[in-house]
């Protein structure tokens, strides 16, 4: 029997096809209480002159992760944004170039921390409102004191699906995870308000704000994983206080329960 060092001397990588791999980045931010993502316009074909996710082919020397921050670092000016994988897409006729497997990640920015090169020329990229529709979205933006607006026939790939896919996750993830905050210009200085301008955003929905308060007085404040700052902001009428999100559970057990079975 021969020895697994012997085995990968012999061993032909070519013996089968492989497919190459792209790490796209769907960048969301949150202004004036709308949902935003970055588009790139194509400078190349196939699709020239469409809009698409941000994206790189994965070197052979990197993962999949670092392809996508350098992806980010480079398209949104970016280092450390919160980012997470969203799917693997991978049908076979997405690319007509050749077989291409995308490998997609959500980024959430917070809207003062976006730098990334504006503009409507091939290669430029464009922050888009997203308007939901019954039939899925359109992206709209102003450039120029004129109204931009692009639908699904405008979006390269299958980058329109990827969208679809991410709106849904984040809306779905929002009421029990922490992926809100990430949207926050302050985690250090916000109030309820500003908190649920982004749920909002993110859901697509108008949050009836005595719920909304209750849904975060339980989750969050009880628990400690934001804290009263004590200040008050100025303004007209009433000030709002301002918050802090810590994301540390400081709620003690009840006494006699320990968690275990």
């Amino acid at each position: 029997m021969i020895t697994e060092q012997e085995f990968l001397e012999k061993y032909d990588p070519s013996s089968f096809e492989r497919p190459s791999i792209t790490a796209d980045v769907l960048v969301f931010t949150v202004r004036e209480r709308t949902l935003q993502i970055l588009m790139v316009r194509r400078d190349e074909h196939p699709f020239l002159g469409k809009w698409c996710l941000p994206g790189s082919f994965i070197g052979m020397t990197e993962t999949a992760e670092e392809a996508a921050a350098r992806t980010l670092v480079k398209e949104a000016g970016m280092k450390g944004a919160a980012m997470e994988q969203l799917y693997t897409f991978s049908a076979i006729d997405r690319d007509p170039r050749m077989r291409i497997i995308s490998i997609a990640y959500i980024a959430m920015m917070p809207s003062n921390a976006m730098h990334y090169k504006k503009g409507t020329d091939a290669g430029s990229a464009i922050l888009f409102d997203i308007l939901r529709t019954d039939s899925g979205f359109r992206l709209t933006a102003e450039v120029d004191g004129e109204l931009l607006e692009i639908g699904p026939e405008e979006i390269a790939f299958d980058h329109e699906k990827i969208i679809r896919t991410a709106l849904d996750r984040m809306a779905g993830k929002i009421d029990y995870t922490d992926i809100g905050f990430n949207f926050l210009e302050d985690k250090n200085a916000f109030t309820l308000t500003d908190l649920r301008l982004i749920y909002d955003a993110v859901k697509g929905t108008e949050a009836d704000i005595g719920n909304f308060r209750r849904f975060i007085k339980n989750r969050y404040i009880i628990t400690g994983r934001i804290l009263n700052n004590r200040e008050e902001r100025k303004g007209f009428g009433r000030p709002a206080a301002t918050y802090r999100y810590t994301g540390v559970n400081r709620q003690q057990p009840a006494a006699g329960k320990t968690g275990g079975m």
